[in-house]
């Protein structure tokens, strides 16, 4: 009995030392974006180190959700305590399980959803994008949901082990790759991310407005089971089609999502009408080649979204 014991004992010490040991090394080689404008591990990431039911409103969606509304600018202008959630080309799916995340521990009164992805996400999305979505979340039941929903089954795998993605990385490693202090910062842009640069871009406005393109049967699908979730926590939805220099076929699909949340009865932001009516300016507002905002245009569209949210 005590030999049988003492065994058990020995293999749950080897075990918790193994898991101990695979841990250190596989965060070690993650990928990590600590510093910069883009610095998902602390924006994302760390989203659980805010004070509970802090925010006002939480916005969810693509690089036009973060780079397109100012939260600071909320917080001492308007008094709004407002947090960003977004990931390059977080498609109505990611948003959905991002949605549930937040609401751990989270209880805003408004949720603003970017749509800038609608009609653009044809399947699964690059491992890149899922990647940069993911591993920075922690783990959790809604995590593996969202591997399980998201992912394509020949990359599982690498999601739920990510030295399988990031094995070869141990040639570019450094001190700072083995050091955890970023577990402790807050990002002050509160998922904002503030880009200075000017691209001078080229701004039509005369592009006919009105014709309905499809929207798929997945994106419809987590439409709905996000309305569902802000329904069921009594949360009212913003849907938002983020100024940019659009083309024809984004001015339908802007105007196809207008149809929808007038359907819906959801409060819905066209952009594309924005560019006029707030009168947005090629030359000073956009930063680069893909038309995100940079400061100056997310000032305009942060004190225009401000009395919604007021």
């Amino acid at each position: 009995m005590k030999k049988n014991i003492k065994t058990i004992g020995v293999f749950l010490l080897s075990f918790f030392l193994f898991l101990g040991a695979y841990s250190f090394v596989n965060h070690a080689l993650l990928r990590k974006t600590k510093y910069g404008d883009w610095n998902y591990l602390v924006k994302i990431g760390n989203f659980d180190l805010l004070e509970k039911d802090s925010l006002d409103v939480v916005i969810l969606g693509s690089s036009h959700a973060y780079c397109s509304i100012d939260n600071l600018l909320l917080e001492q202008k308007y008094d709004i305590q407002a947090y960003t959630l977004a990931t390059q080309q977080q498609s109505v799916k990611l948003n959905y399980y991002f949605f549930k995340e937040m609401l751990k521990t989270q209880s805003p009164k408004k949720v603003i959803v970017e749509l800038f992805m609608i009609g653009r996400v044809h399947g699964y999305q690059s491992d890149d994008i899922l990647h940069d979505a993911i591993d920075v979340l922690p783990w959790s039941f809604n995590k593996i949901q969202m591997i399980e929903d998201a992912v394509p089954d020949d990359k599982k795998m690498e999601h739920y082990f990510p030295i399988i993605k990031y094995h070869t990385r141990w040639k570019e490693l450094t001190l700072d790759d083995f050091s955890y202090d970023y577990k402790k910062w807050e990002d002050k842009e509160r998922g904002f991310v503030r880009l200075k640069q000017v691209y001078p871009t080229e701004l039509d406005l005369s592009l006919p407005f009105g014709s309905v393109r499809e929207i798929s049967e997945e994106d419809l699908e987590y439409l709905g089971k996000i309305e569902k979730l802000a329904e069921e926590h009594n949360i009212e939805l913003i849907y938002l089609y983020a100024p940019y220099p659009m083309d024809g076929n984004a001015v339908d699909y802007a105007y196809t999502i207008e149809l929808y949340a007038k359907e819906k009865g959801i409060t819905y932001i066209n952009g594309y009408k924005l560019l006029s009516e707030l009168k947005y300016d090629g030359n000073t507002d956009f930063c680069d080649e893909y038309g995100h905002l940079n400061e100056s245009g997310a000032i305009k569209l942060t004190h225009y979204l401000s009395d919604y949210l007021k």
